[in-house]
């Protein structure tokens, strides 16, 4: 169909060839097809523009494109020509000029008085008088610009202005729409090649059948491969599981995208995990994947290292709840073994005195077996609790060999216990409870290690150590004289890999629910909180030696026998004749203190309520000599007591005593003014001295004696 704006030009042209100046007007319109026939593609703006002037014998010729900003609208000129000279590509604003009359609307003349009737100031500079302007419109109706001619004096006639400004037009709408299309283009091409060549991401282009095309500088980078070796291979010929990638392409091609993970290596073959997220599109006229290649190994590294720490968490909220579990039940507990062992203590000095070495020896075991219990429950409260213990000069021998029966209840038959303990070590200061600890954990690391089958042998002696060993866990030299707890075992003995990580917190070798890999932590921990070092002797299937280095005493003092063994012989003791005040919820533990105190010639006044010992002693001021309270009661706690007797009565020696309190601890006791603090069970010679210090204390002897 042909434009209309041809069919108005050729209308106007055969009207004029019709007039008497026909030949005139078929010569102007053959100029005029040779003028846009013979334009230049790379100069068509400036050939047109020179075509028009010559053919119209103007004064000047403008083709101009229309644009919009903030401040209104523009012409941007693409090519004008005014008196023989040439102005390119700069923008005008359309207020004031003839121009307006043209953008957008229809065909505008002003044969002469141009310079009046507008009051744009370039119009007198360059003493235009005659104007006439066509408008630029797509297919669409979109206004694109305009083309105008301009003169010193009056305008050709209107006719044969309107065909060639028409005729030419076509080609200028042509011709501009075909630039912004190539602009746009080569903008898109420009912006592709930026975003190839910066992106963080590795890209790719590749044909159908999984030819690659071009590879980005960073998927270079990322594979090891360059540009060259790349560019002509399918993308299964430089990495293993050609297979995946083809499955994977098809799934592209039938969804148009696509988006996967996978394990891949680079040049060199070290491995790493890749995204890859794949399109179709056009490129160069052909449909091609456009793939974009993210390493995500360090995300991969990030996503196991908090699947690590969420396990370590869990693991720890079930550490916290034996500990939670353990303080629960830890008073109680304790309450029971201080009935139990003191009426066993009791019992034992009965015995002595019938001389029935039989009931003695029975009472004993019992007495043993209570106090295994105590440290049992002792040492679940340090390590659910991480407490730091009580530090004190330690035989490491005797320790040891009382706990060398547990330890064989603990191992299977098939396993053969060793031993070899010098009796001649020197102490070291350390929590009994925490070397025991440290020696279970080794031995029964040593258990797994040899499946259950082997030969277990325990060492104890003293060694000097130069700076030319190091400790196995912290790296630092090791020197000087140690305490040695050697934990031999013949198992298939440990690589160099696991000896790197061995101590460190919930690392393992064992299956999964088989070990909390804690074990070696601990041991690490409590060794190094006392000053020691490790030592780890091993070879591939030659077993393993784990070394315990604790610092020896520097006054290398001994343990005296008498404090060696559980019990020590029955001395004869003065009795305190003082009058104590008892507070305890529980009866069987307040029955067993009252007789406990009463056989070292007390007088004792028991009540099982906090809030009735209140009023007993509001009644009764200054009437005792001592008051022994319980921490855990209903109503009112030991240290809320406590503090309203010492409102009363500041000298009272007061004696805090508790199965199992967080909340409790040396520093808020003494806050409170309350002389000791004992934890169940009670230890009857140690709380039998500090009874009798406070009792003997000077500053407190008129209150002893129960005179003023």
């Amino acid at each position: 169909m042909t434009p209309p704006v041809v069919t108005r030009a050729t209308s106007l042209l055969a009207n004029l060839m019709c007039r008497d100046d026909g030949s005139a007007a078929e010569a102007l319109y053959l100029k005029a097809a040779i003028a846009l026939s013979s334009a230049r593609r790379e100069t068509v703006f400036e050939d047109l523009t020179q075509s028009l002037c010559e053919l119209l014998e103007a004064d000047g010729a403008l083709i101009g494109v229309h644009q919009r900003n903030a401040q209104g609208d523009e012409i941007r000129v693409r090519s004008l020509l005014l008196d023989g000279r040439w102005q390119r590509d700069f923008d005008y604003a359309l207020g004031g000029t003839p121009c307006a009359e043209v953008i957008g609307k229809e065909f505008c003349y002003f044969e002469q008085g141009v310079s009046k009737r507008f009051s744009h100031p370039g119009l007198k500079q360059f003493s235009i008088e005659g104007y006439a302007g066509f408008p630029l419109m797509n297919a669409a109706g979109e206004s694109l610009g305009l083309i105008a001619v301009m003169t010193h004096k009056p305008l050709p006639p209107r006719d044969r202005v309107e065909a060639l400004l028409r005729i030419f037009s076509d080609r200028v709408v042509v011709e501009i729409e075909r630039a912004r299309t190539e602009e746009a283009l080569k903008a898109s091409e420009e912006l592709y090649g930026a975003v190839f060549k910066s992106a963080l991401d590795g890209i790719l282009m590749l044909t159908l059948n999984g030819e690659i095309v071009d590879a980005n500088p960073a998927l270079v980078k990322m594979s090891g491969f360059t540009r060259e070796e790349a560019i002509g291979r399918r993308i299964g010929d430089l990495v293993p599981g050609g297979d995946d990638f083809d499955a994977f392409y098809r799934e592209v091609l039938a969804n148009g995208s696509a988006c996967s993970e996978a394990e891949t290596t680079r040049k060199d073959g070290t491995p790493f995990h890749c995204e890859f997220r794949a399109t179709v599109v056009q490129f160069r006229g052909a449909t091609h994947f456009l793939e974009i290649v993210r390493d995500i190994t360090e995300r991969k590294r990030a996503e196991e290292h908090r699947a690590r720490l969420e396990d370590q968490l869990r693991q720890a909220q079930r550490m916290e709840v034996i500990g939670q579990l353990t303080g629960g039940i830890a008073h109680d507990f304790n309450n029971i073994l201080t009935g139990l062992l003191g009426y066993v203590d009791m019992a034992e000095e009965r015995a002595a005195e019938m001389h029935d070495d039989k009931l003695a020896r029975y009472l004993e075991r019992a007495g043993n077996a209570g106090a295994r219990a105590r440290e049992l429950v002792q040492q679940m409260l340090t390590f659910s609790r991480g407490k730091r213990g009580t530090p004190r000069a330690v035989d490491l021998s005797a320790v040891t060999r009382n706990m060398l029966s547990l330890l064989e209840s603990t191992l299977p038959s098939s396993i053969e216990v060793e031993a070899e303990l010098s009796d001649s070590v020197p102490t070291t200061t350390i929590d009994p409870i925490h070397f025991e600890q440290v020696l279970m954990n080794l031995c029964i690391n040593a258990r797994d290690a040899m499946d259950g089958h082997g030969k277990l042998r325990i060492e104890l002696d003293e060694r000097r150590y130069s700076e030319c060993f190091c400790c196995a866990s912290c790296k630092q030299a090791i020197d000087g004289s140690f305490v040695a707890l050697s934990i031999s075992d013949t198992g298939p003995g440990i690589s160099a890999d696991v000896q790197r990580r061995m101590f460190e917190p919930f690392y393992s070798t064992k299956e999964a629910g088989k070990g909390t890999g804690m074990g070696l932590a601990i041991v690490h921990g409590i060794v190094h909180d006392y000053g020691g070092h490790l030592n780890v002797v091993t070879a591939p299937g030659e077993g393993t030696t784990i070394r315990v280095l604790l610092p020896v005493d520097a006054d290398r003092t001994g343990i005296a026998p008498a404090e060696k063994a559980r019990h020590g012989a029955s001395q004869a003791q003065t009795p305190l004749n003082a009058r104590v005040l008892l507070v305890d919820d529980d009866v069987d533990v307040a029955e067993y203190m009252q007789e406990l105190l009463e056989s070292w010639g007390c007088e004792v006044t028991v009540f099982n309520d906090g809030r009735l010992a209140q009023a007993h002693v509001a009644a009764n001021p200054d009437r005792f000599a001592l008051a022994v309270l319980d921490q855990t009661m209903p109503q009112l706690t030991g240290i809320e007591l406590a503090r309203v007797l010492l409102a009363r009565q500041p000298a009272l020696p007061i004696v805090l005593y508790t199965g199992y309190s967080d909340a409790i601890n040396e520093d808020l006791v003494h806050e409170a003014g309350i002389a000791a603090l004992v934890k169940k069970p009670l230890d009857k010679r140690n709380f039998r001295r500090l009874v009798t210090s406070l009792l003997t204390d000077p500053a407190r002897q008129q209150v002893a004696t129960g005179t003023r």
